[in-house]
């Protein structure tokens, strides 16, 4: 019976482990190897992908909306406004005296504005001229 000489390649390095029986072809050896190597990486990236999909899932919950301002009661130019502009502000632009060219004495003279353009906007306190300069405090003087 031939005996078979045994190479380098046969025998194994110190401190390393083998993924084929010791008696196993090299072939076979390398391929089991590959084979662990890539059934390694495959559970290692599906371990990163479940965890990447558990922290980005989707809420069920659906996100709570706004709740829309309180409606309050309808405002009135005659009844709720033009009080007010006739306490603070006819004085200076009321009938018959218009600095400014503005006249605050009633709804369609607001609504015309004064020498240098509109200073209400329909429906937008927010853009109207005449509620930022009261906001701000330069009007009424004094």
């Amino acid at each position: 019976m031939a005996s078979r000489r045994k190479t380098m390649k046969d025998r194994p390095v110190e401190g390393s482990s083998t993924v084929s029986p010791p008696g196993a072809p090299i072939a076979a050896r390398q391929i089991l190897r590959q084979v662990a190597v890539i059934v390694v990486v495959v559970v290692v990236w599906t371990a990163v992908l479940v965890g990447y999909l558990a922290l980005t899932k989707p809420s069920d919950e659906a996100p709570e909306a706004t709740p829309a301002p309180p409606q309050g009661p309808e405002v009135s130019f005659s009844a709720d406004v033009l009080p007010i502009f006739e306490v603070r502000c006819q004085s200076c632009h009321g009938t018959g005296r218009a600095e400014a060219g503005l006249s605050l004495a009633s709804h369609a003279d607001v609504i015309a504005g004064s020498g240098y353009g509109p200073v209400v906007t329909a429906d937008s306190a927010k853009t109207s001229r005449l509620v930022e300069i009261i906001v701000s405090g330069d009007m009424p003087p004094g």
